[in-house]
């Protein structure tokens, strides 16, 4: 649900701010993604790949 958050504001403010704002925001989605995956080990193998 706060992923869906996230990426909604992305969309809206992607036509405002230079692509390397937003590239800068996708990173850090990622980064944020990846420490879930991490504490969520059983779920790690299911989501990772994405």
């Amino acid at each position: 649900l706060i992923l869906e958050g996230l990426f909604v504001l992305l969309t809206k403010v992607r036509w405002r701010y230079s692509p390397k704002l937003l590239a800068i925001c996708l990173g850090s989605l990622k980064l944020v993604w990846v420490l879930i995956c991490l504490n969520n080990s059983d779920l790690a193998p299911h989501l990772l790949p994405l």
